[in-house]
């Protein structure tokens, strides 16, 4: 019998359980969750914010392109919208590269978000 593999220890499993608002998970040692399902669990929450934010980026960049299109045709109070659409839309894309940038962590390298990572997800104050 190979001594290596007798005395080998395995990590701590660690399992994710609900805390009951959807936005914050606690971190527990348990022997009843399956580590498969709350890694599941918490890759779809992360999986849902980064659509969320994408759908904001989307919505936020029509607009722009809208009033950018229409710029011609505004005074320079209305150009006011234009610019405030382009700041919402900058707004957009930094939260969508963060979300993907935690959800990739998460998914290649195994990475666990922080807690503070996920209260300060698409756009909690």
């Amino acid at each position: 019998m190979n001594h290596r593999t007798s005395q080998r220890s395995r990590p701590p499993r660690i399992y994710l359980s609900d805390r009951g608002d959807s936005n914050s998970l606690d971190m527990r040692k348990s022997k009843l969750a399956s580590p498969v399902v709350a890694r599941e669990e918490l890759e779809n929450r992360w999986r849902t914010k980064v659509e969320q934010a994408k759908e904001r980026y989307q919505v936020a960049t029509k607009q722009y392109d809208k009033l950018l299109e229409e710029s011609r045709e505004l005074t320079p109070a209305e150009n006011s919208a234009l610019l405030s659409a382009r700041h919402e839309q900058s707004d957009a894309l930094a939260d969508l590269q963060r979300l993907l940038a935690i959800f990739t962590e998460l998914t290649v390298d195994g990475r666990i978000p922080e807690e503070a990572s996920t209260a300060n997800a698409h756009g909690a104050e």
